[in-house]
């Protein structure tokens, strides 16, 4: 239901999450900043599929926590020295997910999968809203 409230709780959310994504984006380019050119020594399979040591640049790891996520391997070695990033991260996320989740359940909508519906239901709901 689109009403004082929940705009107001809705317009809350995203300055919060605004606030954080951008304290985010300042840790994560500095750390990408101290840490491209270092090298980091990690465990790989080769070709025929053997665990061996490998040595990878920073920027190397940071391109596989873009394209693989937080989770993968590059971010377990890049999470001990820089932790506020990956917490920060995890927050961001978590903010997210509550985000979705008030919307779906108080307005009716998931930000995530519009639809023109959607689109008309919010219209409606601010048309009435402001009678």
């Amino acid at each position: 239901m689109f009403n004082d409230k929940n705009i107001e709780k809705l317009e809350s959310f995203y300055k919060d999450l605004e606030s954080v994504r951008n304290e985010l984006t300042i840790e994560y380019n500095n750390a990408q900043d101290i840490s491209n050119e270092k090298k980091y020594k990690t465990m790989r399979k080769n070709p025929e599929g053997v665990e061996v040591e490998v040595e990878l640049e920073g920027k190397t790891l940071w391109y596989e926590i873009r394209n693989l996520g937080f989770k993968c391997d590059g971010a377990t070695i890049l999470r001990v020295e820089f932790p506020k990033v990956f917490d920060l991260q995890e927050k961001h996320e978590a903010m997210v997910n509550k985000l979705n989740e008030f919307s779906k359940l108080e307005l009716g909508v998931d930000p995530l999968a519009m639809t023109l519906l959607d689109v008309v239901k919010i219209a409606k709901g601010v048309s009435e809203n402001n009678k």
